[in-house]
């Protein structure tokens, strides 16, 4: 990781210019990953942008204190740009543009490399860390601990952010000793763990806790009852007021189910497309993920797929129930 601060520090202090990225739809890492480097880079004296697609950060308000986001458009463009929580060009979106033109571009990830990997001068992809978040504290967190104790708090609040997104608040298969041992540094700052998680999980309206149910309600389980799968609708959004963006992760909600073995959450995001989020203890989802062109981990993967909601869901099962068999087969005692 040393090198990866090493250059880091050399492309900001050429640039004039510098963007922080991540991928379209963005999450609790990836979005976090960008506020806490903005910090750290603001503290080492250099200026940067948090480049977005226009998305409802609402969830984010305890972190979103005066920061230069940069809704895209087409006439921008910097010197540098840094990439976190994502490695395929296609999941920056019409942001790529902002890739092609700056004069050095790094890569920070924890996801298995993608085809189609985002051309860049250096790369940190680690699969063994939890968060994209967790690479940065890694590596500034000397740096960190020169910072005005106000910043340490913020930056604190934002890895942990990403720590509570990527383990689904420590419950994910994914939660290691290195997830405790950042988390136990970031709380001597201040930060206080029963109130991040009511910021971040539990601070819902009425109407999202509504459609929250008109999801839940949408349940089947399939296969013997070891596959579970769930849907909300653009209907669903509307009558209750909402955004796309608001509530997308749902699957926390029903993990752990009794008997189940993989969960399918298909979030519709216009007419006849839709956002898949897939979970398993026992099976590699991150398959069906890439071969619809999206990513993620072995247990947890995402992708966008066009088509009625049968079709895909037949598909879907088909592709997860060969899998089981196999799986049972090999695990045969």
């Amino acid at each position: 990781m040393e090198q990866l601060r090493t250059n880091l520090i050399q492309y900001s202090s050429e640039a004039g210019s510098i963007a922080l990225m991540t991928h379209v739809n963005p999450d609790g890492d990836g979005f976090a990953a960008c506020l806490g480097l903005h910090r750290i880079l603001r503290h080492l004296g250099y200026d940067a942008d948090i480049v977005m697609d226009a998305f409802e950060y609402a969830r984010y308000m305890y972190l979103v204190e005066d920061l230069p986001i940069q809704i895209y458009h087409e006439q921008l463009q910097y010197d540098f740009v840094v990439v976190l929580d994502c490695n395929n060009i296609g999941r920056i979106g019409q942001r790529e543009s902002l890739v092609q033109t700056a004069k050095h571009v790094i890569v920070i990830d924890h996801h298995v490399p993608d085809r189609d990997l985002i051309p860049c001068d250096y790369s940190y992809i680690n699969t063994t860390h939890v968060s994209a978040g967790i690479i940065v504290f890694n590596t500034f967190e000397q740096d960190i601990k020169a910072m005005a104790a106000p910043d340490q708090l913020y930056v604190a609040k934002a890895i942990y952010t990403t720590i509570l997104n990527d383990t689904n608040n420590f419950s994910n298969a994914n939660t290691d000793a290195e997830v405790f041992a950042v988390s136990s540094e970031l709380c001597k700052y201040g930060l206080l763990a029963h109130q991040m998680h009511q910021s971040y999980f539990m601070s819902y309206s009425p109407a999202e806790l509504r459609f929250l149910g008109e999801a839940l309600a949408t349940i089947k389980p399939l296969y013997q009852g070891r596959i579970l799968f769930m849907y909300s609708s653009l209907e669903m959004l509307h009558r209750n007021g909402l955004t796309g963006d608001t509530m997308s992760s749902l699957t926390r909600w029903v993990q752990g189910s009794k008997g189940v073995d993989v969960i399918v959450y298909y979030r519709e995001t216009a007419p006849n497309d839709y956002r898949l989020s897939l979970r398993s203890i026992i099976l590699n989802v991150n398959q069906i993920a890439v071969k619809h062109g999206g990513g993620g981990h072995r247990s947890a993967s995402g992708c966008s797929i066009t088509g009625s909601l049968e079709d895909i869901e037949k598909e879907v099962l088909n592709a997860l129930v060969a899998q089981l068999k196999v799986w049972d087969e090999e695990n045969r005692s």
